[in-house]
């Protein structure tokens, strides 16, 4: 299994799909050599099953295919590998809403350990007072549109398709990057990882 740049190949090469205890092991390897990944969840959209999460995807670079794993389809072994991957304190995890997704995995029987992110709580912070309501990962992307112009495509069509949840995961890990930068400007770096280090004090 290898990876290929993602802007030289098609729709079919941006994401590879994850089943074996082979395939979270590889997966973890290229984790740990960048550091950091982004989560995403696909989620039934039901009324009695709101939160099932059918699909996580995981980014590991911008420029990277992003694997996606159907938590069902997960052999048991496979299943503790990405439980070790997810608990990985060396490897940063980058979430849109970390309340809302740690508390999904955590249904699933998956716990998430290391530093996290919160692109939400973050974008919060630097414009504390000013945002009327909670803003959406389309809106952030907007604010971001001069950085952030090869996610375009999410300000058309955010749905549950294949390309939107690649497009989603990927854009996470450069709005980190864009926000950490504004963060530090602002001072703000440190009272942003003290707000994500209680999110697991918020799903317990």
């Amino acid at each position: 299994m290898k990876f290929t740049n993602r802007e030289k190949k098609g729709s079919k090469d941006q994401y590879f799909v994850v089943r074996t205890s082979k395939h979270i092991k590889f997966l973890l390897q290229n984790a740990k050599r960048s550091g950091v990944i982004s989560i995403h969840l696909g989620c039934l959209d039901q009324n009695l099953l709101p939160d099932t999460i059918h699909t996580i995807w995981i980014a590991i670079g911008e420029n990277k295919p992003v694997a996606m794993i159907e938590p069902n389809m997960l052999a048991p072994l496979a299943k503790d590998q990405l439980q070790k991957l997810l608990l990985t304190k060396k490897i940063k995890k980058v979430f849109f809403d970390s309340v809302k997704e740690c508390a999904c995995l955590k249904r699933e029987g998956l716990a998430i350990g290391g530093r996290k992110f919160d692109v939400s709580i973050a974008f919060q912070l630097l414009n504390a007072g000013l945002a009327k309501k909670k803003m959406g990962l389309k809106d952030i992307i907007r604010e971001y549109m001069d950085e952030m112009e090869t996610f375009s495509f999410l300000l058309e069509k955010m749905d549950d398709t294949i390309k939107s949840a690649i497009e989603k995961v990927l854009a996470l890990l450069v709005l980190r990057k864009i926000i950490i930068k504004d963060l530090r400007s602002y001072d703000l770096i440190e009272t942003a990882e003290l707000e994500f280090e209680c999110v697991n004090a918020v799903i317990d």
